[in-house]
């Protein structure tokens, strides 16, 4: 599967090597899958609109007696889902048990026992180390049968998942990763560490793995038969790596940390942490003043990954350097990554709401609308770190103008891509909230204010009633989306 986001995508294009199951390979008949998802597709600038169905192709590989793992954009808003082992010609119907769009993961289950018969799960692995051999099999474009290519693990490092837009451990390889083979397993010796799932379309011979312990993750996160995501940092840090700010920060010359810039404003850590902070450890691990933690022998990742290998309702233990003194911080995890942004990350299942007012569609600000323009400079663009990095106290998803269907009401109305940040003067922060604001509305004139250029649209609520009629059947609309 094909999905740009920026520079990544979540499958690179190069050649394979088919190996045939006639061969004997174990790992390839008795663990790999192939999977066929029948899906829809979403436009987020008008998500009124339903899709043509799109047959979408990835791997997977066989964990147990009652799972296949894989990687989450392959079952990307399924409505059918069909698994064939390599070697087999029959197709079984299989669906979602649990899936962690974060992390890019999910498990698949075969309600018949027959798919499981003689296969032979594969074991989990350790971390993988740089240089370490890796095999990755899958069945991608270009052929019928189960593929391998070999190389070995040149990087480890922390990268954006093209799926949720959220940064966490990655493995880099030589390994070609194609199209289609997108969640299959990534073997050294004959254990799992981890996953195929996305390269950069400008970079021959490199791929991307998500590395065991983001498997592990997950796979304890459901154990209590629930996922509840990746836990996530409520601070935000900046390196100390220039020597007057160290000087004024009075920190030891054989420490090094990361400077607390901001938290979030929530009672159960707000009183926690304070601006100056100085970060220098978490769980006894050193944080340098890259933001970096060691992850194996030499190698590297950012701190925020060791935060995200922990389950949401744990706590970490954070050593804090504060008015020349030494503070120790038990830090609690209550929240989940996709809980602590205002914008949605990708989803499997999202489907963006929206509500349309004199012909003009407001709908949720989210990783996949802006996606969308990638490579363009807009409005938008002068408010992504505010929106990506908010911390407000309850989430909610920034209102954007996406469309706009002509009329006379809205003539002389250009304000796509604007963010709606008022209604007669009152902030609003959601869609639900700006539905109950203009029900609830009183006065004769509705004032919609913007951001960030402090435009307006105004209506008479009167002229609104009366163009609603004629927009919805202009427009074909659902007329619970139009006010």
């Amino acid at each position: 599967m094909t999905k740009p986001t920026g520079k990544l995508i979540l499958a690179a294009v190069s050649s394979v090597v088919l190996i045939s199951t006639a061969d004997g390979n174990d790992i390839a008949q008795s663990s790999v899958v192939k999977i066929e998802v029948e899906s829809y597709t979403i436009d987020f600038t008008m998500p009124w609109i339903k899709s043509d169905y799109v047959l979408v192709s990835g791997s997977g590989v066989i964990i147990n007696d009652s799972y296949i793992l894989t990687v989450a954009h392959v079952v990307d808003h399924p409505l059918a889902i069909q698994v064939t082992r390599a070697g087999q010609a029959e197709a079984y119907e299989a669906s979602i048990a649990f899936i962690n769009d974060e992390a890019d993961l999910a498990l698949l289950a075969v309600d018949d026992d027959e798919f499981f018969r003689q296969s032979r799960p594969i074991g989990l692995g350790k971390a993988a180390h740089l240089g370490d051999e890796v095999s990755i099999y899958g069945f991608p474009v270009g052929g019928v049968q189960v593929a391998l290519t070999r190389g070995i693990i040149s990087r480890i490092d922390s990268d954006t998942y093209s799926h949720s837009g959220h940064w966490n451990l990655v493995y880099q390889t030589d390994a070609a990763i194609n199209s289609g083979a997108s969640g299959g397993p990534a073997i050294s010796g004959d254990r799992l560490v981890g996953l195929s799932f996305q390269g950069y379309d400008e970079l021959d011979n490199t791929g991307y793995i998500i590395p065991i312990p983001v498997v592990e993750q997950f796979l304890k996160d459901i154990e209590d038969g629930q996922v509840d995501g990746l836990p996530g940092e409520l601070f935000i840090t900046q390196s100390t790596g220039n020597d007057q700010l160290l000087e004024y920060l009075q920190l030891p010359t054989d420490e090094t940390g990361v400077l607390v810039r901001k938290q979030a404003n929530r009672k159960e850590v707000n009183a926690l942490l304070r601006d100056d902070d100085v970060i220098t450890a978490i769980d006894s691990m050193s944080i340098a003043h890259d933001g970096t933690i060691e992850v194996s022998s030499g190698e590297r990742a950012s701190y925020f990954y060791y935060i995200t290998q922990q389950q949401v309702g744990d706590s970490i233990n954070l050593k804090v350097w504060r008015n020349a003194g030494w503070v120790n911080v038990r830090y609690p995890l209550t929240k989940r990554l996709s809980d602590i942004y205002s914008m949605s990350s990708n989803g499997s299942l999202y489907v963006p709401d929206y509500l349309i007012i004199g012909g003009i569609v407001f709908t949720e600000l989210s990783h996949d609308y802006l996606n969308l323009f990638e490579g363009s400079v807009g409005l938008l663009d002068q408010y992504m770190d505010d929106l990506i990095k908010d911390y407000a106290t309850e989430r909610a998803a920034p209102i954007v103008v996406s469309e706009r269907f002509p009329h006379k009401i809205n003539q002389g109305y250009e304000f796509e891509d604007q963010i709606l940040k008022s209604v007669n003067g009152k902030p609003v922060a959601s869609l639900s909230e700006l539905r109950t604001m203009l029900l609830g509305n009183k006065q004769s004139w509705i004032k919609l204010g913007f951001e960030p250029t402090k435009d307006i649209i105004v209506f008479s609520k009167e002229q609104l009633l009366e163009a609603r009629d004629e927009i919805i059947d202009s427009y074909d609309l659902e007329q619970e989306k139009v006010f």
